[in-house]
């Protein structure tokens, strides 16, 4: 139960600190609308930034919970008498 609430604090941790990105964006925005440093490799970096944050918060979840890790994995490789499901339904009870 402690690993499990570590693992929860540890996930949500970072989840938390992902909107951050955000704030690189801004600044990235702010010096090209500013004229302090203009490029359009950094225009367009605005939006490919701001994108990471909704793709790297499942996959936070998915690196630090083994049974998102397994399930997630398992599904991705179509593994033959997969146990996810068994998984699942045991969970269940």
């Amino acid at each position: 139960a402690h690993k499990n609430e570590e693992r929860i604090l540890r996930t949500l941790t970072i989840q938390m600190l992902l909107p951050f990105v955000y704030g690189v964006s801004v600044v990235v925005w702010l010096l090209d609308v500013a004229g302090i440093f203009k490029s359009e490799a950094l225009r367009r970096s605005v939006l490919t930034t701001t994108s990471f944050v909704s793709l790297l918060t499942p996959l936070v979840t998915i690196y630090y919970f083994p049974m998102y890790k397994r399930y997630t994995y398992e599904k991705l490789v179509c593994l033959p008498n997969s146990h996810v499901d068994t998984f699942r339904s045991s969970n269940n009870r």
